[in-house]
């Protein structure tokens, strides 16, 4: 990542990232459970978890730029 962003920008991409974990890690069993015992199968939370997985990155990549070398013309 830190090829990507520098500063400020790396820092808080890290804590975003961090703090999403934290929370799927804490709270994605517990949210699993109960949707297999609303719904009585295992189908749900798995769905649900492939959609989340497949959110994340795309959440993430909106507006980012990776910081590109600035190109000076030797005109």
């Amino acid at each position: 990542m830190s090829q990507h962003f520098s500063g400020a920008l790396f820092g808080s991409s890290m804590g975003l990232r961090e703090t999403m974990l934290a929370l799927a890690t804490a709270g994605g069993p517990s949210l699993a459970g109960l949707l297999r015992d609303l719904t009585g199968s295992y189908a749900v939370p798995w769905l649900a978890a492939t959609m989340f997985g497949a959110a994340i990155p795309l959440t993430l990549s909106v507006g980012i730029r990776p910081i590109m070398p600035e190109v000076r013309s030797s005109r």
